[in-house]
């Protein structure tokens, strides 16, 4: 395997044999993404679409790109959807399950209350 079959990770570190990802193909998968989860990839996330999809190409047994775009569009890709999806997003939901987290949040409430009070801004982020 040669250095050009590797992709490049932020950070300068090489993962697993990969093939580029294309500008079309990034954007046909960034739109079946997008449909399905509401995801809207940016370019930064290139190399990890690049190599997860590699990684369920592989799993599925497929050729390339093509064949997976194909079968995600069939009416029996109910399980490659789901695969897909999952191998998009960020499956660790354990932040604030814990009390230490909920602690430490309680503990700023206060300071940012008094900023806002004083006019700074108070910005909240939800993520459902």
């Amino acid at each position: 395997m040669s250095s050009q079959d590797r992709l490049i990770a932020p950070g300068g570190r090489t993962t697993e044999a990969v093939p580029p990802i294309s500008d079309s193909d990034f954007a046909d998968f960034g739109r079946i993404i997008r449909e399905r989860t509401g995801i809207v990839l940016n370019d930064s996330k290139r190399w990890m679409l690049a190599l997860r999809l590699t990684r369920e190409i592989r799993r599925l047994g497929l050729p390339d790109l093509a064949s997976y775009r194909r079968l995600l569009a069939s009416p029996q890709a109910g399980e490659a959807r789901d695969a897909l999806t999952s191998a998009v997003t960020t499956n660790v939901t354990s932040f604030f399950r814990g009390p230490e987290q909920f602690e430490a949040l309680a503990a700023l409430v206060p300071e940012l209350r008094e900023r806002a009070r004083q006019g700074g801004r108070l910005r909240i982020w939800s993520a459902g």
